[in-house]
């Protein structure tokens, strides 16, 4: 690892286990930067069957990529989660 990076710590796991809450009380004992990877977190309107964190939860623990792409692109290419993170990338955040 060089300089200039930092430690990164990835939960995975299926649905519903506990993977935000987790973050979520990781993020309280160390100033972490959270990143949902999930396919269906990244759509807005999307909340059913989710398990997307809480509009309350999301004010206290701010998730990047979560509520940001329309319902109306119906399909989530890697090229756009790219052009996605770049904003990510340029704030030292990393994935």
């Amino acid at each position: 690892m060089s300089e200039n990076s930092a430690p990164l710590l990835v939960i995975t796991g299926p649905t519903g286990i506990g993977k935000t809450e987790l973050a979520m009380a990781l993020s309280d004992q160390a100033p972490l930067a959270l990143i949902s990877a999930d396919s269906v977190m990244v759509y807005q309107d999307l909340d059913i069957g989710s398990a997307k964190p809480s509009p309350i939860e999301l004010a206290q623990y701010p998730h990047a990529l979560v509520d940001i792409v329309p319902l109306s692109i119906h399909l989530m290419r890697v090229s756009l989660y790219c052009m996605l993170r770049r904003p990510l990338q340029k704030r030292g955040m990393r994935e």
